[in-house]
């Protein structure tokens, strides 16, 4: 996964965690070209991904605790330290939660100030899409219903546009004029 000047690989610990309970994540640091390995500070299988946030000092995590999200960043010894916990639980997920048995916040990206998760059901095929605006920490949700034909998991992708071109600009191409 792509994550600012990062580009990481979560381990398989999920399927051997009783071998190796340990979290690791690669990581390349596409503008030095350098590999690290480095160690979760959560259980291995939490629900996690890796963002760049320079006003945080670069590599952080954002990783999901029952209905809270956490932000953990470096410290000047390269350790963990959980630098904000975010409740999720307005009074709509307080609602649907226990009316649909909705009991899991999946992490699937974090880009540009926005954190983009899952909120799914542990009973029914329910599931929801969150953002986060992590500047105005408002949230907005999109329902991910088992009835639609386009339903399945959520896999954030990201594309990287141009610039779209201004009105004084002389490549500006005119519909009209075509």
């Amino acid at each position: 996964m792509a994550a600012g000047r990062f580009a990481y690989w979560r381990s398989d610990t999920r399927k051997h965690k009783y071998i190796n309970p340990v979290e690791r994540i690669l990581v390349l640091h596409t503008a030095t070209m350098e590999w690290s390995v480095i160690t979760a500070p959560f259980p291995a299988g939490e629900s996690y991904c890796v963002a760049d946030m320079p006003e945080h000092g670069g590599l952080c995590l954002f990783s999901s605790k029952e209905q809270c999200l956490q932000l953990w960043v470096r410290n000047s010894i390269g350790g963990w330290v959980l630098k904000k916990d975010f409740s999720l639980l307005n009074d709509w997920m307080k609602k649907i939660r226990r009316a649909e048995w909705m009991k899991r916040v999946r992490v699937l990206a974090a880009k540009a100030g926005y954190v983009y998760m899952e909120f799914w059901s542990i009973r029914k095929a329910n599931s929801y899409f969150l953002v986060l605006n992590l500047r105005t920490m408002k949230m907005s949700v999109f329902p991910n219903n088992p009835e639609d034909p386009h339903r399945g998991l959520a896999f954030p992708f990201f594309m990287r546009l141009e610039p779209l071109l201004g009105p004084d600009d002389d490549h500006n191409v005119h519909l009209n004029s075509v």
